[in-house]
């Protein structure tokens, strides 16, 4: 949970995605952006800290060990 939401990031259903998306309840969706400054990816991790939900890594055909 980050502002009382759950958040949805990137991810693969054949192709990869960095968009992100959000909700209040688990039931009501929205398009926070289609276009993330990351990469499409999978296998990502994200958490919150500081007030800010960062992502690391993944695989956008490449392994990344970047930080968002």
């Amino acid at each position: 949970m980050f502002n009382n939401k759950i958040w949805v990031m990137g991810g693969n259903d054949g192709s990869r995605y960095n968009d992100v998306w959000s909700s209040p309840d688990g039931s009501t969706w929205v398009k926070v952006t289609n276009s993330a400054g990351w990469s499409g990816r999978k296998a990502h991790s994200s958490f919150v800290f500081n007030n800010k939900i960062w992502v690391l890594g993944g695989y956008d055909g490449n392994r990344k060990n970047d930080v968002w």
